[in-house]
């Protein structure tokens, strides 16, 4: 029998606290035999265990009670108060996980000393210290290791330079096969260059917090006909474990989540022809945040592919840093700009037997040329307005609202504040097609639309561009809509994208 009990409570039944939290609950110890003590301890540490090594954090140390002697048959209670780290959060995987402890123990000299230790949830809270920067690029997330860890390490580094100095004399023998490889690259990329042209890929931010919609565009003008298998976008998350060292250390992968979007299958491009094409998606709740201990990792990318038949394809890996929405309060919230589609980036000039590129739906301008017709009942599909929105009059011209959003600065609230005057007002609009993509997947509040369409263009004669969803009973219209087609319809607005500079609407359903 042990010289005395422990038992740790917390004060919270379910043993969850938030980053940067007070996690307090109590001690109880029965003393089973005399002993004297040097004192009782409560230590505070994460650490993992899985697959991988095990990495920990640093020991927080809080004494309960000093050294003295107890007699059989004592009881005592101690409460305690501690700061819950706020990285890593805990994590349950596969291959990894990361929890963290609360140890109780007694020091008793010249024996074993009786312990013991609880795990408590860390839920996301307060951001790390110094997880501070732009969204733009990923931010270090300085771990504290235990010294121990990172003194191995130090040892593992100069025993590996060692090795490396050693065999370097034999580097020589290797030139041909690095030379064998990089000409296979460089004939690769050529051969991609002179098919495909420059591709151009535009990432909005790449750290992102889950249920955050989040864009990628892809856009490049082919040099040369050719057939494609597909165009997508795969959103990848996975844990990398290692373990044993050396020779035999051993590197362990298991898939978190895999998502693949295809925006272009089994087509032709045509040359000089812009390929522009937006991956919008939203990211899917999730507690399997990006994390970087070493030998324990869980690792997000988004990979955009250009599938080609009997050809090599070509990708872009873009990694992503995942992080609860609660770090990003001190973090700058500037992604990078995406053009709109309709636009296009500058591209390399294609060879002159080729076609020249096509001029852009619409052409940015110092003014807008209004379309010299009007819109009727009968052209638009709406004429039997629903009781919602029959007493809705518009009460400006969409053409009118696009020149207002035009004069105003590009940058500030002035924009939004236009649109949001607007919003709930309907409009007689012609909207000149970029592209239809599914709705389905998307978060709406209105049922009708959940399965519906989104319908990206410019407002005829403008520059303005302007994102519609459809409802569902829409679908078999929408569906014939082709890039160029001239859309009439009475759409509802809904609010303004600062990021694309672009109108958010919505089709006024005939059918609510």
């Amino acid at each position: 029998m042990s010289k005395c009990d422990i038992r740790i409570e917390f004060d919270r039944q379910d043993r969850t606290f938030s980053g940067g939290e007070a996690v307090t609950g109590r001690v109880y110890v029965r003393v089973n035999e005399a002993v004297k003590s040097k004192g009782i301890s409560l230590t505070h540490q994460w650490r993992t265990h899985g697959r991988g090594h095990v990495t920990s954090g640093p020991k927080e140390t809080i004494e309960l009670e000093a050294a003295r002697s107890y007699s059989a048959g004592e009881e005592h209670k101690f409460s305690f108060s501690l700061i819950a780290s706020t990285h890593p959060i805990t994590y349950r995987g596969t291959l990894i996980n990361v929890d963290h402890y609360v140890l109780v123990q007694m020091d008793v000299p010249w024996a074993f000393n009786p312990k013991a230790e609880e795990e408590y949830l860390l839920k996301p809270g307060e951001p790390p210290e110094g997880f501070v920067g732009s969204r733009d690029s990923p931010i270090t997330l300085k771990q504290n290791a235990a010294v121990s860890s990172v003194v191995g390490k130090v040892i593992l580094f100069i025993i590996l330079g060692g090795i490396l100095a050693a065999v370097a004399v034999f580097a020589i023998f290797l030139l041909p096969i690095v030379l064998i490889v990089a000409g296979f690259i460089w004939f690769r990329n050529k051969a991609l260059a002179n098919r495909l042209g420059e591709v151009n890929v535009s990432i909005p931010h790449v750290v992102v917090a889950p249920g955050e919609q989040w864009t990628a565009r892809l856009q490049f003008q082919p040099r040369k006909q050719f057939r494609i298998n597909s165009i997508g976008l795969t959103l990848l998350a996975k844990e990398v474990a290692t373990s044993g060292s050396g020779t035999k250390a051993t590197t362990h992968r298991h898939t978190i989540l895999e998502q693949k979007f295809i925006v272009r299958s089994n087509e032709m491009l045509t040359p000089g022809e812009l390929v522009s094409e937006d991956f919008t998606l939203e990211f899917p709740a999730t507690e399997a945040f990006s994390l970087d201990l070493s030998d324990n990792k869980i690792q997000w990318t988004a990979e955009v592919r250009i599938d080609i038949p009997a050809f090599p394809d070509w990708s872009k890996t873009q990694p992503l840093q995942v992080v609860p929405a609660t770090f990003l309060k001190n973090v700058t919230d500037t992604p990078t700009p995406i053009p709109p589609a309709n636009i296009g980036t500058p591209f390399s000039p294609a060879p002159a037997s080729f076609s020249p590129p096509p001029v852009p739906l619409t052409q940015p301008s110092d003014s807008f040329a209004r379309p010299n017709r009007s819109i009727s009942p009968s052209e638009s599909g709406d004429s039997d307005v629903t009781a919602n929105t029959a007493n809705q009059t518009p009460a400006l011209d969409i053409f009118d609202l696009a020149e207002r959003i035009y004069a105003a600065p590009r940058h500030g609230n002035e924009r939004p504040d236009i649109v949001a005057d607007s919003a709930g007002q309907v409009f007689d609009a012609s909207i000149v097609i970029d592209r239809v993509t599914s709705l389905m997947g998307t978060m709406t509040s209105d049922p009708r639309y959940e399965f519906g369409k989104s319908v990206t263009g410019t407002i005829e004669g403008t520059n303005q561009s302007v994102q519609v969803m459809t409802p569902e009973s829409e679908n078999d219209s929408i569906d014939d809509l082709r890039r160029g087609d001239v859309w009439q319809a009475q759409i509802s607005i809904t609010g303004w994208d600062s990021l694309y500079n672009r109108i958010n609407a919505r089709m006024i359903d005939e059918n609510a």
